[in-house]
Protein backbone atom coordinates (compact mmCIF):
# COMPACT_ATOMS: atom_id res chain seq x y z
CA UNK A 1 0.00 0.00 0.00
CA UNK A 2 2.76 2.75 0.73
CA UNK A 3 4.19 1.55 -2.84
CA UNK A 4 1.07 2.60 -4.43
CA UNK A 5 0.88 5.33 -2.70
CA UNK A 6 3.41 6.92 -2.87
CA UNK A 7 3.81 6.32 -7.33
CA UNK A 8 0.54 7.86 -7.45
CA UNK A 9 1.78 10.88 -5.74
CA UNK A 10 4.87 11.07 -7.78
CA UNK A 11 2.98 10.72 -10.90
CA UNK A 12 0.72 13.14 -9.81
CA UNK A 13 3.81 15.70 -9.21
CA UNK A 14 5.24 14.61 -12.85
CA UNK A 15 1.96 16.22 -14.29
CA UNK A 16 2.06 18.98 -11.60
CA UNK A 17 5.86 20.09 -12.88
CA UNK A 18 4.79 19.53 -16.74
CA UNK A 19 1.19 20.37 -16.80
CA UNK A 20 1.40 23.38 -14.23
CA UNK A 21 -1.84 25.66 -13.57
CA UNK A 22 -3.58 23.07 -16.02
CA UNK A 23 -4.32 20.99 -13.26
CA UNK A 24 -6.62 23.69 -11.58
CA UNK A 25 -8.34 25.07 -14.68
CA UNK A 26 -8.41 25.14 -18.69
CA UNK A 27 -5.59 27.64 -20.06
CA UNK A 28 -6.64 30.82 -23.05
CA UNK A 29 -3.56 30.60 -24.19
CA UNK A 30 0.02 28.47 -24.88
CA UNK A 31 -2.04 25.11 -23.76
CA UNK A 32 0.30 22.08 -24.49
CA UNK A 33 -0.73 18.04 -24.84
CA UNK A 34 1.25 15.45 -22.96
CA UNK A 35 1.59 11.50 -23.67
CA UNK A 36 2.29 9.00 -21.05
CA UNK A 37 1.58 5.17 -20.27
CA UNK A 38 -0.91 4.19 -18.01
CA UNK A 39 0.18 1.10 -15.87
CA UNK A 40 -4.05 -0.17 -15.58
CA UNK A 41 -3.38 -2.75 -12.18
CA UNK A 42 -1.96 0.16 -10.63
CA UNK A 43 -3.85 3.47 -11.83
CA UNK A 44 -0.54 5.29 -12.85
CA UNK A 45 0.83 6.88 -15.55
CA UNK A 46 4.68 6.94 -16.39
CA UNK A 47 6.49 7.77 -19.20
CA UNK A 48 5.43 11.22 -19.45
CA UNK A 49 6.54 13.22 -22.35
CA UNK A 50 5.34 16.69 -23.66
CA UNK A 51 3.80 15.70 -27.26
CA UNK A 52 2.19 12.93 -28.75
CA UNK A 53 4.64 10.15 -27.98
CA UNK A 54 5.60 9.08 -24.25
CA UNK A 55 9.28 9.26 -23.23
CA UNK A 56 9.63 5.33 -24.39
CA UNK A 57 6.82 2.82 -26.38
CA UNK A 58 4.74 1.45 -23.67
CA UNK A 59 4.91 -1.99 -22.71
CA UNK A 60 3.53 -4.92 -20.47
CA UNK A 61 -0.44 -4.03 -20.79
CA UNK A 62 0.70 -0.43 -20.35
CA UNK A 63 -1.89 2.04 -22.32
CA UNK A 64 -0.46 4.90 -24.17
CA UNK A 65 -3.00 7.69 -22.63
CA UNK A 66 -3.28 12.05 -23.87
CA UNK A 67 -3.67 15.04 -21.66
CA UNK A 68 -3.78 19.00 -22.05
CA UNK A 69 -5.31 21.66 -19.78
CA UNK A 70 -7.46 22.96 -22.98
CA UNK A 71 -11.08 22.31 -24.46
CA UNK A 72 -10.01 22.00 -27.89
CA UNK A 73 -7.33 20.89 -30.06
CA UNK A 74 -7.59 22.22 -33.62
CA UNK A 75 -10.61 24.75 -35.08
CA UNK A 76 -10.09 24.87 -39.00
CA UNK A 77 -12.41 27.42 -41.22
CA UNK A 78 -12.93 27.71 -44.98
CA UNK A 79 -15.08 29.31 -47.22
CA UNK A 80 -16.41 32.65 -45.87
CA UNK A 81 -15.05 32.25 -42.55
CA UNK A 82 -11.98 33.56 -40.40
CA UNK A 83 -10.34 32.87 -37.45
CA UNK A 84 -9.35 29.15 -35.90
CA UNK A 85 -6.65 27.77 -34.67
CA UNK A 86 -5.02 25.15 -33.10
CA UNK A 87 -4.90 26.02 -29.23
CA UNK A 88 -6.27 27.66 -26.43
CA UNK A 89 -8.69 30.33 -26.67
CA UNK A 90 -9.80 30.97 -30.61
CA UNK A 91 -12.50 32.81 -32.54
CA UNK A 92 -14.23 32.46 -35.43
CA UNK A 93 -16.54 35.48 -38.02
CA UNK A 94 -17.48 36.41 -41.42
CA UNK A 95 -15.08 37.82 -43.91
CA UNK A 96 -15.99 41.12 -44.51
CA UNK A 97 -17.27 40.42 -48.24
CA UNK A 98 -19.58 38.26 -46.67
CA UNK A 99 -21.19 40.22 -43.97
CA UNK A 100 -23.87 43.37 -44.51
CA UNK A 101 -23.66 46.48 -42.90
CA UNK A 102 -26.06 46.99 -39.95
CA UNK A 103 -25.91 50.89 -39.50
CA UNK A 104 -27.70 52.02 -42.97
CA UNK A 105 -29.97 55.14 -42.38
CA UNK A 106 -33.51 54.88 -44.06
CA UNK A 107 -33.18 54.38 -47.94
CA UNK A 108 -29.89 53.43 -48.20
CA UNK A 109 -28.83 50.01 -49.26
CA UNK A 110 -25.69 47.52 -48.87
CA UNK A 111 -22.92 48.55 -51.92
CA UNK A 112 -19.85 46.86 -52.31
CA UNK A 113 -17.19 48.99 -52.40
CA UNK A 114 -14.26 46.49 -53.71
CA UNK A 115 -13.51 45.06 -50.91
CA UNK A 116 -16.56 45.09 -48.28
CA UNK A 117 -20.12 45.95 -48.61
CA UNK A 118 -21.38 49.39 -46.71
CA UNK A 119 -24.07 51.75 -47.11
CA UNK A 120 -24.46 53.72 -49.83
CA UNK A 121 -27.10 55.49 -52.24
CA UNK A 122 -29.32 53.31 -54.52
CA UNK A 123 -28.26 55.41 -57.78
CA UNK A 124 -27.80 52.75 -60.45
CA UNK A 125 -31.57 52.79 -61.60
CA UNK A 126 -32.70 55.79 -63.17
CA UNK A 127 -35.88 57.17 -64.56
CA UNK A 128 -37.01 59.74 -67.22
CA UNK A 129 -40.36 60.97 -68.07
CA UNK A 130 -41.96 60.70 -71.44
CA UNK A 131 -44.57 62.30 -73.34
CA UNK A 132 -47.18 63.57 -71.10
CA UNK A 133 -45.41 62.65 -67.97
CA UNK A 134 -43.73 64.89 -65.39
CA UNK A 135 -40.82 63.47 -63.31
CA UNK A 136 -40.05 65.18 -59.55
CA UNK A 137 -37.57 62.87 -57.93
CA UNK A 138 -39.01 59.78 -57.75
CA UNK A 139 -42.50 60.43 -58.15
CA UNK A 140 -44.53 60.69 -61.77
CA UNK A 141 -47.42 63.09 -62.48
CA UNK A 142 -49.51 63.87 -65.64
CA UNK A 143 -48.44 67.22 -67.15
CA UNK A 144 -50.92 69.84 -66.92
CA UNK A 145 -51.74 70.12 -70.76
CA UNK A 146 -52.48 65.74 -70.61
CA UNK A 147 -54.55 66.08 -67.57
CA UNK A 148 -58.02 65.11 -68.03
CA UNK A 149 -60.67 65.82 -64.68
CA UNK A 150 -62.81 62.78 -64.28
CA UNK A 151 -65.82 64.93 -62.89
CA UNK A 152 -68.77 64.28 -63.18
CA UNK A 153 -69.00 60.78 -63.84
CA UNK A 154 -71.84 60.21 -66.33
CA UNK A 155 -74.71 58.68 -65.34
CA UNK A 156 -76.42 55.24 -66.43
CA UNK A 157 -76.74 54.62 -70.13
CA UNK A 158 -75.07 58.03 -70.75
CA UNK A 159 -71.29 58.58 -72.72
CA UNK A 160 -68.80 60.98 -72.65
CA UNK A 161 -69.22 63.60 -75.43
CA UNK A 162 -66.48 66.10 -75.07
CA UNK A 163 -65.50 68.04 -72.09
CA UNK A 164 -65.57 71.87 -71.11
CA UNK A 165 -63.26 74.66 -71.53
CA UNK A 166 -62.62 74.23 -67.58
CA UNK A 167 -61.98 70.20 -68.63
CA UNK A 168 -64.53 68.48 -67.32
CA UNK A 169 -66.84 65.85 -68.56
CA UNK A 170 -69.61 66.39 -70.60
CA UNK A 171 -71.86 63.61 -70.95
CA UNK A 172 -75.08 62.76 -73.47
CA UNK A 173 -76.90 60.02 -74.28
CA UNK A 174 -76.49 57.75 -77.66
CA UNK A 175 -77.20 59.26 -81.18
CA UNK A 176 -80.70 58.13 -82.17
CA UNK A 177 -79.63 58.33 -85.97
CA UNK A 178 -80.69 55.50 -87.85
CA UNK A 179 -78.16 52.62 -88.20
CA UNK A 180 -77.91 50.86 -92.23
CA UNK A 181 -77.34 47.41 -92.80
CA UNK A 182 -77.04 46.60 -96.95
CA UNK A 183 -75.73 43.46 -98.71
CA UNK A 184 -75.68 42.76 -102.83
CA UNK A 185 -75.80 40.14 -105.45
CA UNK A 186 -75.43 40.32 -109.04
CA UNK A 187 -75.65 38.07 -111.94
CA UNK A 188 -76.99 34.43 -109.58
CA UNK A 189 -77.90 31.52 -111.61
CA UNK A 190 -81.47 30.86 -110.94
CA UNK A 191 -82.28 27.16 -112.42
CA UNK A 192 -85.91 26.69 -114.03
CA UNK A 193 -86.60 23.53 -111.24
CA UNK A 194 -89.20 25.57 -109.07
CA UNK A 195 -87.22 24.98 -105.73
CA UNK A 196 -86.30 28.45 -103.93
CA UNK A 197 -82.88 29.56 -103.83
CA UNK A 198 -80.93 32.23 -101.77
CA UNK A 199 -80.02 35.38 -103.54
CA UNK A 200 -78.18 37.85 -101.04
CA UNK A 201 -78.66 38.11 -96.78
CA UNK A 202 -78.02 40.31 -94.59
CA UNK A 203 -76.91 40.00 -90.68
CA UNK A 204 -78.94 42.03 -88.34
CA UNK A 205 -79.11 42.52 -84.12
CA UNK A 206 -82.32 42.40 -82.78
CA UNK A 207 -84.63 45.35 -83.77
CA UNK A 208 -87.38 46.53 -85.61
CA UNK A 209 -86.01 46.95 -89.14
CA UNK A 210 -87.62 48.72 -92.46
CA UNK A 211 -86.45 46.16 -94.93
CA UNK A 212 -86.13 47.23 -99.06
CA UNK A 213 -84.79 44.87 -101.76
CA UNK A 214 -84.00 45.74 -105.28
CA UNK A 215 -82.99 43.97 -108.20
CA UNK A 216 -83.66 42.22 -111.65
CA UNK A 217 -85.02 38.81 -113.02
CA UNK A 218 -83.62 38.17 -116.59
CA UNK A 219 -83.74 35.53 -118.74
CA UNK A 220 -80.31 33.71 -118.59
CA UNK A 221 -79.40 33.58 -122.11
CA UNK A 222 -80.48 36.35 -125.13
CA UNK A 223 -83.76 35.32 -126.04
CA UNK A 224 -84.50 33.52 -122.99
CA UNK A 225 -87.96 34.19 -121.63
CA UNK A 226 -88.62 32.75 -117.89
CA UNK A 227 -90.99 33.57 -115.30
CA UNK A 228 -89.65 33.53 -111.32
CA UNK A 229 -90.66 35.00 -108.22
CA UNK A 230 -88.34 36.48 -105.56
CA UNK A 231 -89.14 36.27 -101.42
CA UNK A 232 -88.40 38.31 -98.18
CA UNK A 233 -87.44 35.47 -95.86
CA UNK A 234 -86.36 35.60 -91.98
CA UNK A 235 -86.35 34.01 -88.85
CA UNK A 236 -90.36 35.16 -88.10
CA UNK A 237 -90.89 35.89 -92.06
CA UNK A 238 -91.93 33.13 -94.28
CA UNK A 239 -92.88 34.12 -98.21
CA UNK A 240 -94.60 37.44 -96.25
CA UNK A 241 -94.23 39.52 -99.73
CA UNK A 242 -93.10 39.46 -103.03
CA UNK A 243 -93.12 40.67 -106.84
CA UNK A 244 -93.32 37.92 -109.37
CA UNK A 245 -92.54 38.87 -112.74
CA UNK A 246 -92.75 37.28 -115.96
CA UNK A 247 -89.27 37.26 -116.87
CA UNK A 248 -88.82 38.32 -121.19
CA UNK A 249 -86.05 39.37 -123.54
CA UNK A 250 -86.64 43.21 -121.95
CA UNK A 251 -85.90 41.55 -118.05
CA UNK A 252 -88.64 42.59 -115.17
CA UNK A 253 -87.85 44.42 -111.92
CA UNK A 254 -88.26 43.13 -108.07
CA UNK A 255 -89.16 45.55 -105.43
CA UNK A 256 -89.91 44.21 -102.09
CA UNK A 257 -90.48 46.60 -98.80
CA UNK A 258 -91.49 45.06 -95.52
CA UNK A 259 -91.28 46.23 -91.97
CA UNK A 260 -89.70 43.13 -90.17
CA UNK A 261 -88.69 42.86 -86.13
CA UNK A 262 -86.03 40.33 -85.48
CA UNK A 263 -86.46 39.46 -81.27
CA UNK A 264 -82.83 37.99 -81.18
CA UNK A 265 -79.52 38.25 -83.87
CA UNK A 266 -80.18 37.22 -86.91
CA UNK A 267 -80.92 37.41 -90.59
CA UNK A 268 -82.94 38.68 -93.49
CA UNK A 269 -82.42 37.09 -96.99
CA UNK A 270 -83.92 36.95 -100.58
CA UNK A 271 -84.88 33.49 -102.22
CA UNK A 272 -85.73 33.31 -105.96
CA UNK A 273 -87.38 30.88 -108.29
CA UNK A 274 -87.62 30.37 -111.64
CA UNK A 275 -90.73 28.74 -112.73
CA UNK A 276 -90.15 24.80 -113.89
CA UNK A 277 -90.67 24.19 -117.54
CA UNK A 278 -89.80 27.23 -118.06
CA UNK A 279 -86.20 29.20 -119.11
CA UNK A 280 -83.79 29.44 -115.87
CA UNK A 281 -83.08 32.95 -114.90
CA UNK A 282 -80.61 35.29 -113.60
CA UNK A 283 -81.16 37.53 -110.31
CA UNK A 284 -79.14 40.62 -111.10
CA UNK A 285 -78.21 43.63 -108.98
CA UNK A 286 -80.04 42.46 -106.01
CA UNK A 287 -79.91 44.61 -103.13
CA UNK A 288 -80.81 44.48 -99.56
CA UNK A 289 -81.40 47.07 -97.22
CA UNK A 290 -82.37 47.04 -93.58
CA UNK A 291 -82.78 50.66 -91.64
CA UNK A 292 -83.76 50.67 -87.82
CA UNK A 293 -86.59 52.28 -86.87
CA UNK A 294 -87.15 51.02 -83.35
Amino acid sequence: MKRRLTALTLAIGVIAAFAGPTIAGHLTAGVKSYTGCLVSKDGVIIRIKEGNSPTSPCSGGQVAVHFSGGDITRISVTGALTGGGNNGEVTIGLKPEFTLPTGCTAGEIAEWDGSAWACGIDDDTTYTAGTGLGLSGTTFSVAPDYRVKNTPNCAAGQFATGFASDGTIQCGTQSSAPLAYFAAADDVRVPDDGALHEIVRVRLPAGTYAVTVTGEMRGADLGDESRGTCYLTGPSLFRPNGYSANVTTGGGVIAITRVVTLSADGSVFVQCTAISAADQADAESMEIVAITVG
